[in-house]
């Protein structure tokens, strides 16, 4: 994280409603899934004495702060990344410990915009971010599919009011 500027803690998970937050990159992110660290680095802000394992080129990474020219993952604009212990077409280059679910969380690049989702794990995921650092907090996907049922419900009464009147 950027030392002398104050820090946001975002709970993401079970019990904070399992939103999906959206943020403007400006500094490193730190996302802790359980009690496991991942940190997210545009590759202008890797520290100097790894970005010779980095391609520019790619533009982002994902990286295991332990092992970091061990473990880490590119992320390309448009991309999308699940990680969790089982999750489909998760880097395998993270080992992940006990406390990361099956399928933990996606974080999908959009540019220089990051959308971290918590897959509903056990542990919930938290993210650090500056204080500077726009944030937008999305509907979770069962909140848009409750919405979107009761739109349909309504315009399904309002049509049967329509029938009714007419007859």
């Amino acid at each position: 994280m950027a030392t002398g500027i104050a820090i946001k803690k975002i709970h993401l998970g079970r019990k904070a409603g399992n939103y999906i937050i959206e943020l403007e990159y400006k500094h490193p992110v730190e996302i802790y899934m359980g009690y496991a660290p991942l940190q997210l680095f545009r590759f202008s802000d890797l520290p100097h004495d790894i970005k010779r394992f980095f391609n520019e080129e790619i533009g982002f990474f994902i990286i295991n702060p332990q092992k970091p020219t061990e473990e880490f993952k590119g992320l390309r604009d448009g991309e999308s990344v699940g990680i969790g212990r089982n999750y489909p077409g998760r880097f395998d280059s993270i080992r992940l410990d006990g406390n990361v679910s099956p399928a933990h969380v996606r974080i999908t690049r959009k540019g220089n915009r990051i959308e971290i989702k918590d897959l509903n794990s056990a542990l919930g995921t938290t993210v650090f971010v500056t204080s500077d650092t726009p944030v937008k907090i999305i509907e979770s996907e069962h909140e848009e599919k409750v919405n979107k049922a009761q739109e349909q419900e309504a315009q399904l009464e309002a049509a049967k009011e329509k029938l009714r009147s007419s007859l």
